[in-house]
């Protein structure tokens, strides 16, 4: 193995260790450092040895997410923006049972539902958070 491919090797080993990446990501960076023929290897054997998992990172990142009280659209939006395919995105979430728990506490904790202008401030917050109109909707008369 020539000195690039290990230091190249060397230096996507580093950054796996921190914190999951998508092969997207791994790519872009590598690129900024080392040629091509370095970074093709490199994937190729990070992939092969499962240390590069775009569906482990997109499952990771989407529970995270739903916890912090992110909707649906939200999620798909910047795991798109992170290089992952519409296919392991559509995977993921058909994976993942959604858990609206966590985004309710929050309105609980945030608003009074019984108040009118606090109800529409409850929709904008979670409309913001990338909820869609019939999840709003739901959400709302839940309560």
């Amino acid at each position: 193995m020539d000195l690039t491919y290990k230091e190249a090797l060397a230096y996507a080993l580093k950054l796996l260790a921190g914190k999951d990446y998508t092969v997207c990501q791994i790519e872009g960076k590598l690129s900024k450092r080392f040629p091509p023929d370095a970074v093709a290897f490199v994937l190729e054997y990070l992939s092969s040895k499962n240390f590069l998992n775009d569906y482990r990172f997109a499952l990771n990142y989407f529970q995270s997410k739903m916890e912090k009280g992110w909707g649906r659209k939200k999620i798909r939006y910047h795991l798109k923006l992170k290089g992952i395919s519409e296919e392991i995105i559509n995977a993921v979430e058909n994976d993942v049972e959604f858990d609206y728990s966590f985004v309710e506490k929050e309105i609980d904790r945030k608003y009074d539902l019984s108040d009118r202008k606090d109800r529409e401030r409850a929709a904008r917050f979670l409309s913001s958070r990338g909820f869609t109109a019939g999840e709003i909707f739901n959400l709302l008369e839940r309560k």
